[in-house]
């Protein structure tokens, strides 16, 4: 299931109570799969008359016995025209709108009683927003990703379009060791002193900036260039404060390593520059760091236009020094 239908708590708490997780590889993407099991299951749900199965992902029940019912365009309601079709999961209002989880509601339901003969006491309690379940899916706050215990790095964010879509976004944890940190630091003893973060690091961060949309991304390392570099500023007794400054250009040569699903997969370029600050503290361990992508100019490749000026390709990062003790 998509984010914008998982926004409802009463689908969440639905899912968790009454359905067991599946995934099916590369759903929809015949010439991708590895399992002809997987094909033939998917030959046999594919529905002509609402889907050509090219390209994204899709919400599908599977049964028991490995029957997969009908498959169904993601979020996409029953009674819409042709353009509201193809805008409702491209905009956040449209993966969040009641049609969404109506559609969620008669599939589920089918689903349910083709296992059990008839819907459970439970499905219908679900709907009810005070049901304690429900309560518990509204009560929580969402939380950014944290390195494991007692380790720290770096959490970067990205946000992007993906051709229409106009708030998919994400964050991940890139977790530094020891010896990086120590690497990255230790020139920091002077005013004018300068740090670059070694490769091997700059390479884990860079692909975590890669926009978010994409399926499995592995940038290769030659498609990532670029740098992330502390300045010293100030010295004195609490430590040491600076700037962060750097560049990266995200270049990946071949579908492969933006998407598994080949017929989904779009290469792009993006490139910019990170502006940021820093502070160590007098032992000269790292405790902020802030920065920000600026001037990043992107494209997708080949060149693609919308059918709308609103929907125009970006690509924002963000990155955030984050620890987590034991």
């Amino acid at each position: 299931m998509r984010a914008g239908l998982l926004s409802d708590a009463r689908v969440v708490a639905i899912l968790r109570e009454l359905f067991v997780p599946v995934h099916v590889t590369a759903l929809n993407t015949l010439h991708c799969m590895r399992d002809p099991r997987d094909e033939a299951l998917l030959r046999a749900a594919i529905r002509k008359d609402t889907d050509d199965f090219d390209g994204g992902e899709r919400e599908a029940f599977l049964l028991p016995d490995g029957t997969m019912l009908p498959v169904f365009l993601s979020l996409h309601g029953r009674d819409m025209n042709e353009w509201e079709e193809r805008a409702s999961h491209y905009t956040a209002e449209g993966r969040r709108a009641e049609n969404a989880v109506v559609e969620f509601r008669h599939r589920g339901a089918d689903a349910l009683r083709r296992v059990h003969g008839e819907l459970p006491e439970a499905w219908r309690q679900l709907w009810d927003l005070d049901h304690p379940a429900v309560r518990d899916v509204l009560a929580a706050s969402p939380q950014w990703p944290a390195p494991a215990a007692g380790a720290a790095g770096l959490r970067v964010f990205s946000r992007n379009s993906y051709r229409m879509y106009d708030d998919l976004h994400g964050a991940e944890v890139v977790t530094l060791t020891a010896a990086d940190l120590r690497e990255w630091t230790a020139p920091l003893r002077e005013v004018g002193a300068r740090a670059a973060m070694p490769r091997a690091a700059f390479v884990a961060t860079a692909r975590a900036m890669v926009p978010r949309g994409m399926v499995d991304t592995e940038l290769a390392d030659g498609s990532i260039e670029g740098e992330l570099v502390l300045v010293v500023e100030e010295l004195g007794p609490k430590g040491v404060r600076g700037r962060v400054e750097g560049r990266f250009a995200l270049e990946p040569k071949s579908k492969e390593e933006v998407g598994k699903r080949l017929n989904a997969a779009c290469l792009f370029e993006s490139r910019g520059r990170l502006r940021g600050r820093f502070e160590l503290d007098a032992a000269g361990r790292l405790r902020v760091l802030r920065a920000a992508a600026v001037g990043v100019e992107f494209a997708w490749l080949p060149g693609y236009s919308t059918r709308d000026d609103e929907f125009e390709p970006w690509h924002r990062v963000a990155l955030e020094w984050v620890e987590r003790p034991l």
